[in-house]
């Protein structure tokens, strides 16, 4: 295992958001730790092994093993002395000012029997004479006919620190080599390949997967695909699914490389349809759908499958002009002598263009507008209020306006 040097020591692919969140999974469980022990509270030594997903940080378990890497990681960066906290721990008075760290980074590699996990040797023996004592930390071993043998487990810990990962993990792989006996260590931990994988991992685990839904052109879909393209949106468009094998919706997938489903629509009954989109969205594990040029009204049970995470942009400043498709939306805005329009991105109900909003963006109707003209500058905007929305759910883990229970994260 590993850490980085810093104040906060935040490994390349965490976020602050990241520990902070793990901050907040340690105090409720000495909050309930407190509760079930009458209130007296829990004193001693505890530290949460976390996991970042899709969804946020989780906590594996809690225990208190300073074999662990983890806690070697730790404990070669502590500057302030044990005894000590220990003591202010037992006493009641433990604060942050005694907890003095090192802004270094750490290292830690395990040399293991020959079979571990599945089928350790053991009994054989190893030498560890030509190690720097200060690094060692033996484990799983003991002292047989004054020869130092293996028992099956982890055998022996190699600790360094450095200014950089880079220095540390150089140290660290040099000493534990000394280790000699039937014993291997996994020389990639802390490399630069492996921290690079690590962090490219968790930036494809933390896009927004995006189902897209369409009939048409799909013209919106292009600015999503340059924001993408860009590094300007953490998301990735995983599938598009379409009614018409012609359309250039589809078309447009292909070019771009992403994978595209033809479902034919015509004759067959909505929900049986609705359902096979459904279907083929949920292979591709998509996080939120676009309907994009969509010329299908969808069913109650499609609208119950993705609550909070169907939405669809209307060239309207919803609830006005509401129910109204293309050019006829725009002459009604003429018509009704609104000074502004624009699009607005919704949740989709059951109720046609019923759903909450999640993002308007407006524009000014200028003396002569025609509906033709109007529709020209909404389009323009279309496109970002998608890119809009997509940012909020990557931000947020959830869309506003949804059915009760969908506005916290998914």
């Amino acid at each position: 295992s590993y850490t980085c040097p810093g104040k906060e020591g935040l490994l390349p692919f965490m976020t602050q958001k990241d520990l902070e969140a793990a901050q907040a999974i340690n105090a409720a469980m000495a909050r309930a730790l407190k509760e079930e022990n009458g209130g007296k509270g829990f004193r001693g030594v505890l530290y949460g092994a976390f996991m970042c997903t899709k969804r946020g940080v989780g906590c594996i378990e809690f225990n208190a093993r300073f074999g662990d890497p983890e806690s070697l990681n730790l404990l070669a960066l502590l500057k302030s002395d044990i005894i000590t906290l220990m003591e202010a721990v037992v006493k009641g008075n433990l604060s942050q000012d005694l907890v003095q760290m090192a802004p270094l980074a750490s290292v830690v590699k395990y040399a293991v029997p020959f079979g571990y996990p599945d089928s350790p040797q053991k009994g054989a023996e190893i030498d560890v004479s030509a190690v720097d004592p200060d690094s060692l930390f033996l484990a799983s071993v003991d002292v047989v006919e004054g020869k130092l043998v293996e028992l099956g487990s982890r055998t022996a810990a190699v600790v360094k620190t450095g200014k950089t990962v880079a220095a540390a993990e150089a140290a660290c792989e040099e000493e534990i080599r000394k280790i000699t006996g039937p014993v291997f260590h996994r020389p990639d931990i802390g490399t630069a390949d492996v921290l690079d994988l690590r962090v490219a991992h968790m930036k494809q685990v933390r896009k927004v997967r995006v189902g897209v839904v369409g009939s048409t052109r799909g013209s919106s879909l292009q600015p999503i695909l340059y924001a993408i393209r860009d590094g300007a949106l953490n998301a990735e468009i995983s599938v598009v699914v379409g009614n018409v094998g012609s359309s250039y919706i589809l078309q447009r997938a292909r070019v771009n490389n992403i994978p595209t489903v033809h479902i034919p629509g015509k004759g067959r009954v909505r929900e049986e349809f609705d359902r096979d989109v459904t279907n083929a969205l949920r292979s591709y594990k998509v996080d939120i759908v676009l309907l994009v040029g969509f010329m299908r009204i969808v069913s109650g049970d499609f609208c119950r499958a993705w609550p909070g995470k169907l939405i669809n942009v209307h060239p309207s400043l919803l609830p006005l002009h509401a129910g109204l498709m293309d050019l006829a939306v725009h002459q009604s805005v003429i018509d009704a002598g609104d000074r502004e329009s624009g699009c607005t991105v919704h949740q989709v109900i059951e109720e046609v263009d019923g759903g909450g909003t999640v993002v308007q963006l407006k524009v000014p109707v200028e003396k002569g507008e025609t509906a033709e003209t109007l529709k020209a500058k909404v389009q323009k905007l279309e496109g970002a209020a998608l890119i809009e929305a997509v940012r909020m759910y990557d931000r947020d883990g959830f869309l506003p306006g949804g059915p009760p229970g969908s506005d916290r994260p998914q």
